[in-house]
């Protein structure tokens, strides 16, 4: 693991029905079969692997609220197709957050050195075309296999020259790593827009506003 800063600390899901405070989203990224999903499912259902594979269509979405450093955060986990980094336009799809409290999480599996370079190449493709730098963090898949192809002094020379704060490998099978993934990237969100509160509330009278010009 390479992390330039701490990760998230004090993180755990916050029960059903309680109300968050902020609010953020997050877009898991990499090629078909790399183990988006059953990072994503393992996380979500409190590290329970899921078996079966299924491939994603378009996106899929997830929600999940956590606590972090005592902030109740709604994450808002957007699990996109394998086949969308190879997609000239998908960049534009990131382009358009602006300054919306938004997350990278760029998925490889270790045992597929072209799914590395797939992700890598996609992300330095939107940093080159995006106004402003989307925190993201890179995560190596299916930890507990012994066949690597990615070296992780690639992965850390390409974290150091692309300026990606973290990057982690995770087994979700074996159910090692999957919520440090997710604090850490909501902590390096929350970092980068510290006033998350205020973002929401905005957001909020602004909806309100459309809703009373609408009735």
């Amino acid at each position: 693991m390479f992390c330039s800063s701490n990760g998230a600390q004090n993180s755990s899901g916050k029960k059903k029905g309680e109300k968050w405070e902020s609010r953020v989203l997050i877009s898991l990224v990499g090629g078909c079969g790399v183990g988006k999903s059953h990072l994503i499912h393992s996380y979500i259902n409190k590290n329970r692997f899921r078996r079966r594979y299924i491939h994603t269509v378009g996106v899929d979405f997830k929600s999940k609220i956590m606590m972090l450093d005592g902030n109740a955060i709604q994450l808002k986990v957007f699990d996109f197709s394998g086949t969308c980094i190879s997609d000239p336009n998908f960049c534009y799809q990131f382009i358009r957050y602006g300054n919306i409290p938004a997350g990278l999480i760029l998925a490889y599996d270790i045992t597929n050195h072209t799914s590395f370079l797939d992700v890598t190449s996609w992300y330095v493709q939107l940093k080159s075309r995006a106004r402003t730098t989307i925190p993201a963090m890179l995560v190596g898949m299916k930890a507990d296999q012994d066949s690597r192809q990615v070296d992780e002094e690639l992965v850390k020379s390409f974290s150091e020259q692309e300026d990606i704060l973290c990057s982690t490998e995770v087994s979700a099978f074996d159910k090692v790593g999957c919520e440090f993934v997710f604090a850490t990237i909501t902590s390096l969100i929350t970092r980068k827009y510290p006033n998350l509160k205020d973002k929401v509330k905005s957001v909020s009278t602004t909806n309100e506003i459309a809703s009373d010009k609408l009735n």
